[in-house]
């Protein structure tokens, strides 16, 4: 995904925003949350991130819906 948003020779802060949702019908960590949201941090230093704002979030249909906003979730 980043190869095509990326000319060669660019800088890769020049990255746009991006977002990719996963909508599950199964608990993907088994820790029964309604969304899981990833970020690229290190791990051995968390506050180091590459800063390239691509975000995954996985919403789980069968998990606690606490952490979701009313506008997702709404019947």
């Amino acid at each position: 995904m980043d190869g095509d948003a990326l000319r060669k020779g660019a800088f890769y802060r020049d990255l746009r925003k991006s977002v990719i949702i996963f909508i599950c019908t199964f608990d993907p960590f088994g820790e029964n949350l309604g969304k899981y949201t990833f970020n690229n941090i290190c791990e051995e230093k968390k506050d180091l991130s590459l800063g390239d704002e691509c975000t995954k979030i996985f919403i789980n249909s069968k998990g606690i819906r606490d952490n979701l906003s009313k506008d997702l979730w709404k019947h």
